[in-house]
């Protein structure tokens, strides 16, 4: 496929960015992302902090972990079903990761290599030792990032069997989204007033994507998706007042003023008398019948409030 050369746009096919060709550019599109700008706002799922990983040695059985180590040896057992295992370790110790059935051996033995530094996370079980069956990866080696930096935050990204076929898990996320970054750099437009944005205390929106993906502190990182769900909110809410503008000032409906002859005797025949809140919400909705807008009223009450006798 043709690459843009200059920066592209927000709007340009994801086909464009460099990195993704048309594999690649597929797998995306099945996860809704079509442009640069979806790119961008695939941010990441959590991120982890490295002073703040736990030893191996430390994480507890039935619990939720997230451990950093090393590939030690790997594995194949075949059979029925089948397994593949890979031993990761850290100073403090070793932990079994295991993916069942023949179709994850083949992938998964060129993937890792012994000297890989990966993320793993997952439920932890004890089977001859902890072992986390089927735990979600991030591979760290040749990313670029010093695995031992200390305080580096690391971005982990939703993923797919799809898109890990073609190179799109964490590490290949982080890879083609910072040099994009880099080459958009100030050409993202602002789409939030200052007085806004100042009144709130939000950071521009080109410094919100960034330090979303590539924050230095994972308080950099609140505050820039912080940012971006404000976005998300104040543009629904401005969506439904435009909406209810239009339903108030736009289209004119049909009024019915006339007075109803059928609901009066209907009325007349109840073996009650309506209660006051019922004849409250009987105007109401009388009333907004005589306009010309539309109406957009919900009934609400308990159970034998009498909702059915005002519809």
């Amino acid at each position: 496929a043709l690459k843009i050369t200059t920066p592209p746009s927000l709007s340009d096919p994801i086909v464009s960015v460099s990195g993704i060709g048309e594999k690649r550019a597929d797998a995306l599109q099945n996860i809704g992302i079509e442009t640069v700008e979806d790119l961008l706002h695939h941010i990441p799922r959590l991120y982890l902090d490295r002073r703040n990983l736990t030893p191996i040695s430390q994480i507890e059985v039935d619990t939720e972990a997230t451990v950093l180590g090393t590939v030690k040896r790997t594995s194949a057992r075949p059979g029925k079903p089948g397994r593949f295992e890979m031993m990761l370790g850290d100073e403090s110790g070793y932990l079994k990761c295991t993916w069942f059935g023949t179709k994850w051996m083949h992938g998964l033995r060129k993937k890792f290599l012994p000297g890989d530094m990966l993320i793993v996370s997952g439920r932890v079980t004890f089977f001859n030792g902890k072992q986390i069956v089927t735990p979600e990866y991030d591979i760290l080696t040749g990313d670029g990032d010093d695995p031992l930096h200390t305080g580096r935050v690391i971005p982990v990204y939703r993923s797919t069997a799809s898109l890990r076929e073609v190179g799109l898990d964490s590490r290949g996320f982080r890879r083609i989204i910072k040099p994009l970054l880099d080459r958009l750099a100030t050409d993202i437009p602002e789409t939030i007033p200052e007085s806004i944005r100042s009144g709130c205390n939000l950071p521009p929106l080109s410094e919100a994507l960034y330090q979303a993906h590539f924050p230095e502190t994972p308080e950099e990182a609140e505050r820039a998706r912080s940012r971006l769900a404000f976005d998300e909110l104040f543009y629904m809410e401005l969506l439904l007042a435009f909406r209810k503008y239009a339903a108030k000032f736009g289209e004119t409906g049909i009024a019915f003023r006339q007075k109803s002859p059928l609901a009066r005797r209907l009325l007349e025949r109840l073996p009650f008398d309506l209660t006051e809140a019922q004849k409250r919400v009987l105007r109401e909705i009388h009333g907004d019948m005589c306009r010309p807008q539309s109406m957009n009223r919900l009934l609400q009450g308990d159970v034998g409030s009498g909702k059915t006798i005002v519809a």
